[in-house]
């Protein structure tokens, strides 16, 4: 009985301290992680399979795989366990003066030419061997390097991980390899490595953004933000000559109108009008832009005012009091629809002055204004 207890609770035991070493390595995930344009591939070498594809991936651009050289005889291969030595581990490489390749596809091939962030984090037995280095094809700069402990041996040495963040701009073709080598003198054993990669092209107007190619990947900085409604808002160019719809990913909230961030997503059309899709929305400087007069007609017609903020006035054709959305003529030919977010409608034929965005929806252009756009006056 005493020796099935003493079994069961280093079981246990060992059962913590691999929840403590996969959740250390999983906390070094970039903010990133998850967003349109990124990838993410963890090798955990649970078996020796080699090359060997990642135990965990999400990766919609293509497969990655790790090929291993571990240069015998002084490279003792995969190893599975032992614990009295090196702890929790389970499944790792001694790789002496060799390598582990890994082939990356993070990308589609477009046209516009994108930087790529790529984090590679590797957890390495550092005692007399020690820590691999890490160098990425093609050639990309090195923005940051941090090493942290994630596990003391029982009898000496420990388990680190390094973690490395590159930065490609321009990048070149659709991937990367990422080359983590043994110490030239030491050696290395590898126990994880993870990559996370993002790109994006990098763009400073809502026009160079509406130019780019549906299911591109951006980031915009520099347009001021005109309206903000519930989970999405809309950008314009200061300049005033161009504006665009952004629509926020879950777990992010529209910013302040007249603020100036940067936000990063997916070019799409939704419903005729051209968006950047499942945004993330950082922090930025601020602005401010002052809305065009317009007529009815020039919605439609001439060059798009989509994604501008406008003023019209016109006649209030409103179908109850309580609609959200209701019809403004100033008899030029062309009645607009307007979309009512969190303002009352105003008297059915009322003469009004209206301030608002104009967008689209499955029914055509549509006007959005919110609280205090609408103004209206006695005839």
């Amino acid at each position: 009985m005493t020796n099935h207890r003493h079994t069961a609770r280093l079981a246990l035991i060992a059962a913590a301290m691999l929840c403590a070493l996969s959740a250390g390595v999983r906390a070094d995930a970039p903010s990133w992680r998850g967003t349109a344009g990124s990838t993410f591939q963890e090798w955990r070498f649970d078996t020796n399979a080699n090359p060997s594809g990642p135990e965990s991936v999400d990766n919609a651009f293509g497969t990655p795989s790790a090929a291993v050289d571990y240069e015998p005889p002084f490279g003792t291969g995969w190893k599975n366990t032992l614990p009295a030595v090196y702890g929790s581990a389970q499944g790792w490489w001694d790789i002496a003066r060799g390598s582990i390749v890994l082939s990356i596809i993070d990308s589609p091939n477009i046209a516009a030419h994108v930087w790529k962030d790529i984090q590679v984090q590797v957890t390495y037995w550092q005692d007399i061997n020690m820590a691999p280095s890490v160098g990425v094809t093609p050639p990309a700069s090195l923005v940051s390097k941090t090493t942290r402990l994630v596990e003391s041996g029982p009898v000496g040495g420990a388990w680190y991980a390094d973690t490395w963040l590159f930065h490609v701009d321009p990048a070149a073709g659709s991937g990367e390899t990422v080359t983590v080598a043994g110490h030239p003198n030491m050696g290395s054993q590898i126990d994880k490595i993870v990559v996370d990669t993002r790109y994006a092209a990098v763009v400073g107007s809502a026009a160079q953004a509406r130019a780019l190619p549906e299911q591109t990947v951006c980031e915009l900085s520099g347009p001021v933000v005109t309206r903000s409604f519930d989970t999405f808002f809309y950008l314009e160019d200061l300049n005033r000559a161009s504006g665009i719809r952004v629509n926020c990913a879950t777990g992010w909230s529209p910013p302040a109108e007249s603020t100036a961030p940067k936000v990063s997503g997916v070019l799409r059309v939704i419903d005729g009008e051209r968006v950047i899709d499942q945004a993330s929305v950082e922090p930025g400087g601020s602005g401010s832009v002052l809305p065009l007069g317009m007529c009815g007609r020039a919605v439609a017609c001439g060059l798009s005012p989509q994604g501008l903020l406008v003023r019209l006035w016109g006649r209030a054709h409103v179908p109850s009091p309580g609609a959200g959305e209701f019809l403004v003529d100033d008899g030029s030919g062309r009645a607009v629809r307007v979309r009512l977010h969190g303002t009352a409608a105003p008297t059915d034929g009322a003469y009004i002055g209206i301030t608002g965005v104009l967008g689209a929806d499955s029914s055509g252009p549509v006007l959005r204004a919110g609280g205090g756009d609408v103004a209206t006056r006695m005839d």
